[in-house]
């Protein structure tokens, strides 16, 4: 790779140069994204994982414990959000009050029968590829009405009242806010059911 793209340094002792780096950027396959992340922390760099940042419980666990206890930062490469396309509906939305729907279609390139992709090992394209997607419909369908019914109206002046409104708004979103997308029901009962729904009230 690194003769194909005219790379003039390259190791494959990563080790070497994380001494005195400050941001390390992680774009090898998918199974040692969360290894390399977490030597790179432990030596001190701020790190930035291609998707997806673990194929296994076991490394986001130790990923996050490492994250705890260093003062470095980790940035995940998912960018559907800063798309133009994406900007452009955005822009398009800001002042839509009603209703909508956001059709999207999405494709796979091919890929070879033995591409390193298809390694079960690697978390699978819907780990690799769809997760993109997913990201996109969690900012829009959360953090949408989190803007525009708590932030917004309240302008919160400190960080603590920012937390604490935002813990507030996300228990009202949970357990009182009815979502049109599940016929007007709380993702208390679609996930608990109705019973726990009830107690937790």
């Amino acid at each position: 790779m690194a003769v194909a793209y005219g790379i003039k340094n390259y190791t494959d002792n990563c080790e070497k140069y994380l001494s005195g780096t400050d941001l390390v950027y992680i774009a090898s396959n998918h199974a040692t994204h969360s290894q390399y992340a977490v030597r790179a922390l432990k030596a001190g760099c701020d790190v930035y994982i291609e998707k997806p940042i673990s194929t296994t419980w076991n490394q986001l666990k130790e990923l996050i414990e490492i994250e705890k206890i260093t003062s470095n930062r980790i940035f995940v490469g998912y960018n559907r959000p800063f798309s133009p396309h994406v900007l452009v509906v955005k822009k398009n939305i800001e002042n839509h009050n009603l209703p909508f729907t956001l059709q999207c279609f999405i494709t796979g390139h091919l890929i070879p029968e033995d591409h390193w992709y298809r390694n079960p090992n690697e978390g699978t394209r819907v780990c690799g590829n769809l997760g993109r997607c997913m990201d996109n419909i969690f900012i829009e369908r959360l953090w949408r009405p989190v803007k525009y019914e708590k932030i917004f109206l309240e302008e919160f002046e400190t960080v603590p009242k920012l937390l604490s409104g935002l813990k507030e708004y996300f228990e009202f979103y949970n357990f009182e806010r009815p979502h049109q997308s599940v016929v007007a029901k709380t993702l208390v009962e679609i996930y608990w059911g109705r019973e726990v729904a009830k107690k937790a009230a």
